[in-house]
């Protein structure tokens, strides 16, 4: 049972993680072109990124 659980919270944060790099990865491209224009978009999107992969790293160790 708590294998289980372990299993479902690590792929939940697995897949948190993996969208939280390529929402990275996406704007540190466009970041390249767009430096002036995208620069805040950009600063809010990492940070959302970064909220994303504490929460569930966070939530990892309350289980385990």
């Amino acid at each position: 049972m708590i294998n289980e659980a372990f299993t479902i919270l690590i792929e939940f944060c697995a897949q948190k993680t993996f969208i939280a790099n390529t929402i990275q990865l996406i704007f540190l491209e466009s970041y390249s072109y767009f430096e002036k224009s995208l620069r805040k978009t950009f600063e809010v999107c990492q940070t959302l990124a970064s909220i994303i992969q504490l929460v569930c790293y966070s939530q990892v160790k309350l289980y385990f």
